[in-house]
């Protein structure tokens, strides 16, 4: 199964078989560090939900987040959250 996106922006990803951003859950993060975090914007990183820099040459950047103390996340799987890079629960509303 593929996932085909169409977007002007995403159509890279449409081709792209190493897409790991697009699924039904969100990635639980026990315990989010304090201090800045890199979150992955394009989908593409091996170290899902955290930006490993493999958008390198595209006009993706990282979701840049300045965590103030340790806490319990949740970092948005499918790409339709409002409140990225954080899970706002859309993936379960919308198919």
């Amino acid at each position: 199964m593929y996932l085909v996106l169409v977007s002007v922006n995403l159509d890279y990803l449409s081709l792209n078989k190493r897409c790991k951003m697009f699924k039904e859950k969100p990635y639980f993060i026990i315990d989010e560090k304090p201090g800045k975090i890199a979150y992955c914007a394009c989908g593409m990183s091996s170290d899902m939900p955290f930006c490993d820099g493999t958008h390198e040459g595209t006009s993706f950047e990282p979701f840049i987040v300045d965590v103030p103390k340790r806490r319990r996340v949740a970092v948005c799987g499918c790409g339709k959250s409002d409140k990225m890079p954080y899970c706002d629960g859309k993936h379960v509303f919308e198919s």
